[in-house]
């Protein structure tokens, strides 16, 4: 094997430049063997809590625990809402449950058993090297270590346990107002001849009033008088109503009746007109009176979580007893301009549903064989707006959450060439940072010390930022072609590491690179000639770990700052089976390590989907979502066709996919059964990256839960929180964005709290 400076640079033997594949050899990616207790104690229960601890029946909660000393996690629940969750990796984490229709107590108990330990010698792996270009990747020159025999350890089987309990109590709701019934005996009379109006509305504290078209005000009376005489010489009129009552009337032309009903900061209105009769007509079939509509035996149902403006969305509805027959359609309608958007024939069906453009104000009538709609709902839809970070014409192509803050984000951009050596990237709190990267990448070593301004500019060409993101110290990484760069808190940019790629004389340098772009390069003059560099796809910091995600395979550091220190080397060289071949996205959950290649998704070294180019993977529990070259896939199977970059489940409604792809911005409100897409203003080109930023219920007001969308004409943001507040009815203004300048040495960057060093394991969820 040929090497350059192996000291500082990745060290690759590639036979052929172009495809630069030397074939995928057996390997698992590394994961950390579990350290065995020496003695066996009893776990502690440090806490265990519900949020919310009370709910409507039917209602969610998210339990959250955190136990030490523990191998194993049960939470257990019985009566009407039988629960069960177990695991044996997290125990600081949380679970929700939903669809809780009594009072019930939950019962964590955390156990420890004993364990026998057994540790294996080691297996040397050869690798026959290949002729032809070489590749390099720093720091230090890899040492093969003696495998060593070692006896297992016994320990007598045994379990400690500890248990904690927490209650979530439902509460019964409030009786909501409505309108049950308002309707005339006769909804067509002579001229000045008397009919009386009837209504009912719930609760009976709400305040009635009723307005006439002709100006005339109608006159309360019993509904039980027999006469017209009777009824005005009991009646009185009076310019509010009770909840249930009859008023007469009597029209001399054709009048509308406008029922209001106002209880607390609702309120409800209804609209009947009596109309004239002209000349006798022939008696016309019964209708069913309004007064058998019972308003509380219809439901309505809409996604949870918050919708885009225009998006498609379903909405459900479900009529039950006597009222289900008595319905024969269902209006759509503005709910301010009463503007009918849309009628659905239910034919006295039990439930049924639709499917129309988002929006603000939507509002179901339901409406019975007289035409009349006694009863109206609230699609309870939340419409939020995906709107431009800034005027910056930069394009994005990578959202990262940044590991140190639940609340904020890096995204890399592209300045479409080599800008003189300067590379951005845009913090959701901070804005746009501009510096040079090319001079501490030619400072790095002697091979690269032999990089010119020519040959960056011409042949190379593309500089994007496809990853930036932070170590639990506050150490920012930052990656773009062909090069690692790193800042401490009080320190400069220094390269991290290198991926130059030499070839034999006439050998071309262009190869396949990141998201299935290609990345260009020069002929090669001489024998072990510099002819391209090798792009960095992704970066993800995991404890002490940093693992890069590259156009020739993933690599990894098990202790980055001790190698920053010059100790250690880059492990995944040998026995990779993503070696040469482009790993567009790496993800850890847990323990888990997943990678999206261009021959398919690999989990802790095996792969989970074959024949497939892989571009992003998300995961949350036993959900499995990548995004690839022809389209999205749910648990292996195809959902959505189409070139798509980047996949995010939303934390907050599982069933909520996310994607970004060459087509534009998709959504799915059914767990990728099918998907929209959204329309956005001022989008051009592709969408590159999602991703979704959740700290906790975004109806907690502290709660961050945003969208963030890279695209090639730039970001956009949706805060998702401030519409499920109802703090707004979209999305908030966008903040400004400061314009790019160039930085010669950046600030200090702004503190964040460490991350924990913690693998989350079962139950956690992973996104990238």
């Amino acid at each position: 094997m040929k090497t350059k400076n192996r000291r500082h640079s990745i060290g690759g033997v590639i036979a052929g430049l172009l495809l630069f594949a030397l074939g995928c050899s057996d390997g698992v990616l590394p994961t950390q063997p579990p350290e065995l207790p020496p003695s066996l104690s009893k776990p502690l229960c440090k806490s265990f809590t519900a949020v919310p601890s009370e709910v409507e029946r039917g209602g969610a909660a998210t339990l959250a625990w955190e136990v030490e000393l523990a191998d194993k996690v049960e939470i257990a629940a019985g009566g009407d809402n039988p629960f069960r969750y177990e695991t044996t990796e997290q125990f600081r984490g949380e679970t929700p449950v939903s669809n809780i229709q009594e009072t019930t107590v939950f019962i964590l108990t955390a156990f420890n058993s004993s364990i026998v330990a057994v540790e294996e010698g080691a297996q040397e792996g050869e690798e026959e090297a290949a002729e032809g270009m070489h590749l390099a990747l720093s720091k230090a020159e890899e040492e093969e270590g003696e495998g060593e025999e070692g006896e297992p350890g016994a320990s007598t089987p045994a379990v400690q346990s500890c248990q904690a309990t927490v209650r979530v109590t439902v509460r019964e709701s409030a009786q909501a107002l409505a309108i049950q019934q308002f309707y005339a005996e006769d909804d067509e009379v002579e001229a000045g001849s008397e009919t009386k109006l009837h209504w009912t509305v719930v609760p009976d504290e709400a305040q009635v009033s009723i307005a006439s078209s002709a100006g005339d005000q109608p006159v309360v009376v019993p509904c039980d008088a027999e006469s017209t005489e009777q009824a005005l010489d009991e009646g009185e009129v009076s310019e509010s109503y009770p909840a249930s009552g009859c008023a007469s009337v009597t029209p001399t032309e054709e009048t509308a009746y406008t029922l209001t009903a106002t209880f607390g900061n609702e309120t409800e209105t209804q609209t009947i007109t009596v109309y004239m009769i002209e000349e006798p007509e022939e008696p016309e079939e019964p209708v069913i009176p309004v007064a058998q509509v019972d308003c509380s035996e219809i439901q309505v149902t809409a996604p949870a979580a918050p919708v885009f403006s225009g998006e498609e969305v379903k909405i459900n509805w479900n009529i039950s007893g006597m009222t289900a027959s008595n319905i024969t359609s269902v209006r759509l309608v503005d709910n301010k301009t009463r503007e009918v958007l849309k009628t659905v024939e239910t034919g006295g069906e039990n439930g049924d549903d639709t499917t129309m453009a988002a929006r603000s104000g939507l509002e179901l009538e339901f409406v019975t064989a007289a035409g009349e709609a006694p009863c109206s709902k609230g699609a309870g839809i939340v419409v939020a707006s995906l709107t431009k970070e800034g005027t910056t014409p930069t394009k994005a192509v990578k959202v990262v959450k940044d590991p140190a803050s639940a609340t904020d984000v890096y995204i890399g951009l592209d300045h479409g060439g080599f800008n003189e050596g300067k590379i951005s990237y845009y913090h959701s709190v901070s804005g746009v940072t501009q510096f040079n990267f090319f001079d501490p990448f030619k400072a790095f070593d002697d091979f690269t010390g032999a990089l010119t301004v020519n040959f960056m500019n011409d042949d190379i060409g593309t500089f994007p930022v496809n990853a930036a993101t932070k170590g639990s110290d506050g150490t920012l990484f930052v990656a773009t072609t062909g090069v690692i760069l790193y800042k401490k808190p009080e320190g400069d940019w220094t390269a991290l590491t290198s991926m130059l790629l030499w070839g034999d004389e006439g050998q071309e340098g262009t190869h396949a690179s990141c998201f299935g772009k290609e990345q260009t390069g020069r002929r090669s003059r001489t024998r072990d000639d510099i002819v391209s560099m090798s792009q960095f796809c992704d970066l993800e910091v995991a404890g002490d770990k940093l693992y890069a995600a590259t156009d020739k395979g993933l690599f990894w550091l098990d202790d980055v700052n001790g190698f920053i220190d010059g100790e250690g080397a880059w492990q995944g060289l040998e026995n990779n089976p993503t070696d040469t071949h482009v790993v567009n996205d790496v993800l850890i959950v847990g323990s888990d390590v997943y990678a999206a290649t261009s021959i398919g998704v690999f989990k802790n070294g095996t792969p989970i989907l074959d024949g497939v180019y892989a571009n992003s993977v998300a995961v949350v529990s036993d959900t499995v979502v990548v995004g690839g070259s022809e389209g999205v896939y749910v648990n292996g199977e195809r959902k959505l066709e189409g070139n798509i970059y980047s996949v995010a489940i939303d934390p907050y409604d599982p069933r909520t996919i996310y994607a970004a792809g060459a087509g534009g911005f998709y959504v799915s409100r059914d767990g990728g059964e099918s998907f929209t897409q959204v329309a956005i203003d001022g989008l051009e080109g592709e969408a590159r990256s999602v991703a979704v930023l959740y700290s906790t219920d975004p109806r907690e007001e502290e709660a961050e839960y945003r969208v963030y969308l890279a695209t090639e004409s730039g970001i956009y943001k949706a805060d998702l929180q401030d519409v499920v507040m109802g703090e707004v009815t979209g999305a908030a203004e966008p903040a400004e964005v400061p314009e790019e300048e160039e930085v010669e040495e950046p600030g200090e960057e702004t503190e964040t709290p460490e991350a924990d060093d913690e693998f989350h394991g079962e139950g956690s969820a992973g996104q990238s």
